[in-house]
């Protein structure tokens, strides 16, 4: 039963800390509203390394609380972003916002019980380490697909040093014209 302490704890943490990085974000890189996700998606680093540390500890029998430092990493990150994916979903479609949201819940099931009818066989296949090595290799995959993605969205709404120097400038002078009045804060969510 307190093996969830921890979990729980850092999953707090990370909901907290994502939504501060995720406001931060969303200020200085408010050329577009994927600016929102440019750090929280250095943050969600964590997952790899909490699924290689949880599944080689594992692998290899040593103390038990590596594996729970290893799946309080992993929630941490996962947190960390879903925190901003709300807040982003919520702004770039806000008609829609209940429904995308479900619908990420949705996949999110449906990927976990597709992942428990693989993951059974290939456990005993291969073991622990090998196996969250690989979930490990997806998820590092698709953080970086996720980033290249941002960063063109950012790129393409024309962020530039200019645009970077007029909102240094305008902070400087205390009158902020270059930023826009439609960022909202995660914790009005």
């Amino acid at each position: 039963g307190f093996s969830y302490i921890p979990v729980g704890l850092f999953a707090l943490l990370g909901s907290l800390s994502g939504g501060w990085v995720s406001d931060w974000s969303a200020k200085h890189f408010s050329q577009a509203m994927e600016g929102r996700l440019i750090l929280n998606l250095i943050g969600t680093l964590m997952c790899p390394i909490g699924l290689l540390l949880y599944g080689w500890t594992f692998h290899f029998g040593i103390h038990l609380a590596l594996p729970l430092i290893g799946s309080a990493l992993f929630s941490f990150g996962e947190s960390f972003m879903y925190t901003s994916t709300c807040a982003f979903v919520n702004i770039k479609k806000p008609a829609m916002a209940g429904s995308l949201l479900a619908l990420i819940n949705a996949i999110s099931f449906v990927c976990a019980g597709i992942g428990i009818i693989v993951a059974i066989p290939l456990l005993t296949l291969v073991g622990f380490g090998p196996l969250l090595s690989l979930v490990a290799g997806l998820s590092f995959l698709l953080i970086c697909i996720s980033m290249i993605i941002v960063i063109y969205q950012l790129r393409s709404s024309k962020l530039s040093l200019v645009g970077l120097n007029d909102l240094s400038k305008a902070a400087s002078t205390g009158i902020c014209t270059a930023q826009p009045e439609n960022i909202i804060s995660v914790q009005w969510f």
